[in-house]
């Protein structure tokens, strides 16, 4: 009976020593994925920067006259549109006069924009319309400023319904434009 109680000890230690084997083992491979996976996060973190350096180096593209303030609302209607947008999103829009860069050859013409109720994806697409690569439309634009708060959906009376996900955003955004205009104009 002794030599029996002995044995049924030594398979349960054995047991439960491939157990705690088979336990660290599966940590392990679970630290070695997690492990695996920063580090394809680093290697795309890194691939990011070193597009943002690039972009940082490159050149602005600048305008060589100002855009009618027709061409500028055709821009921001068709960047809405391509939002999703309904016309009263935009509540709105107004161009400042243009400034000079300090005492450069170039300036700088903001528009205003007042938004209201609206994803921040949808506000993505939006600012992606603005700054296309259309060289017809958007030479020398770019998004400057960008406020964002939530809605106060007591103003609006009822929830937005191109609003995703519950979110609702009202937006300040100014559209600036670079125009090169020597001094001597």
């Amino acid at each position: 009976m002794n030599h029996r109680r002995s044995q049924l000890w030594i398979c349960i230690i054995v047991v439960l020593g491939i157990l705690i084997a088979w336990d660290r083992w599966t940590a392990l491979r679970s630290a070695e994925n997690s492990l695996q996976n920063v580090v394809d996060q680093t290697d795309e973190i890194r691939k990011t920067l070193r597009r943002i350096e690039g972009l940082r180096d490159r050149p602005t593209v600048v305008a060589s006259s100002a855009s009618s303030p027709d061409e500028m609302i055709q821009l921001i209607e068709s960047a809405r549109v391509a939002a999703g947008w309904q016309p009263g999103n935009i509540i709105s829009q107004q161009p400042q006069v243009p400034r000079r860069i300090d005492r450069s050859d170039y300036l700088q013409r903001a528009t205003e924009l007042r938004i209201r109720s609206v994803s921040l994806a949808s506000l993505m697409n939006f600012c992606s319309g603005l700054i296309a690569d259309d060289p017809n439309s958007s030479v020398g634009k770019r998004v400057s400023r960008i406020l964002v708060r939530p809605t106060n959906e007591s103003q609006i009376g009822v929830k937005p319904s191109n609003v995703s996900g519950g979110e609702s955003w009202d937006v300040d955004l100014t559209l600036t434009q670079t125009i090169y205009s020597p001094k001597s104009q």
